[in-house]
């Protein structure tokens, strides 16, 4: 990059053209002032990229199937299946907690017991 002159960095002369600029631009102002780029932008691995802006598609969600979806009376679920299958998830992690706990009372157990823990 070129070395700017002496004179061109003196601050009187930037005050100058600072004012100049913004007298300028007050007296030569447009309302329609647009970006001749817009809708462009710049990336640094691939270079100048347009974003084409577009509608997006109506996403439809699909139906959550909890049981075989047989017609249960009135209703499209078996509210006493669900209650079932969350009966078992529900022991399974009971079992789960009680396993952890067993095995935290022996690890402590062990502790206090080895020649090491004390």
């Amino acid at each position: 990059m070129p070395e700017l002159d002496a004179n061109y960095r003196e601050p009187d002369f930037l005050l100058f053209w600072r004012k100049f600029n913004r007298l300028y631009n007050i007296m030569h102002h447009r309302d329609e002032m647009k970006n001749p780029i817009e809708g462009f932008y710049f990336d640094n691995q691939i270079g100048i990229i347009k974003v084409i802006a577009y509608e997006p598609a109506d996403k439809k969600k699909p139906l959550a199937a909890v049981t075989d979806g047989a017609e249960h009376g009135d209703y499209q679920f078996g509210i006493l299946e669900i209650i079932a299958a969350r009966d078992k998830q529900e022991a399974l992690m009971d079992s789960m907690f009680l396993d952890l706990d067993a095995k935290i009372k022996d690890f402590f157990e062990y502790v206090r017991t080895a020649p090491d823990g004390k």
